[in-house]
């Protein structure tokens, strides 16, 4: 009586972990998008922060951390901190930085680091208007990251929930 309780619980608890597995794979695919939305808004707000206030980069990206929060505000805030130490560090490589040390708290894929990171090659090195077109080109590509974030959490979503049940309920058949 003992051992079958026991194989319950075993079989209760793979399929409990497998699900819960299969709803953190469905989870990442709604913060990717929503960290996305995120950093769209922030270049919204660096845009209105260069061209109407011309506000100084750190401090911008300083104000911008502050309203976004989160990890997409910490790459802001973080780079703001790199820009404002005193380093001999460029704003590309503060920016740059500021997403190497944020990576692991996102759910950013490779191909969005590097939309962010295009951000970084004009910034503090040419004027007001090359800045912004620099903003504006960034802006564009992340639209198409999220139009595909979008597909990908409509298309995967559903399925990486079922796959970790149905997982789980398989690895149980198969133990027994």
């Amino acid at each position: 009586m003992f051992d079958t309780a026991a194989q319950v619980a075993g079989a209760a608890c793979v399929v409990v972990a497998a699900s819960l597995w299969g709803e953190m794979k469905a989870r990442g695919l709604i913060y990717r998008l929503r960290q996305l939305q995120q950093f769209h808004q922030g270049l919204r707000l660096l845009d209105t922060e260069i061209s109407y206030t011309a506000t100084p980069l750190p401090y911008a990206f300083s104000r911008i951390g502050d309203r976004i929060g989160g990890p997409v505000g910490g790459i802001f805030l973080q780079a703001s901190r790199y820009m404002q130490e005193g380093s001999d560090k460029s704003a590309r490589e503060a920016w740059v930085g500021a997403i190497d040390d944020n990576q692991n708290a996102t759910y950013f894929t490779r191909e969005d680091r590097k939309v962010m990171e295009a951000l970084g090659v004009s910034l503090g090195l040419t004027d007001r208007e090359g800045q912004l077109q620099q903003i504006q080109m960034v802006s564009g590509e992340l639209e198409y990251a999220l139009e595909e974030a979008r597909r990908e959490r409509s298309k995967h979503e559903r399925m990486w929930r079922y796959l970790g049940v149905l997982g789980g309920v398989a690895l149980v058949i198969f133990l027994i």
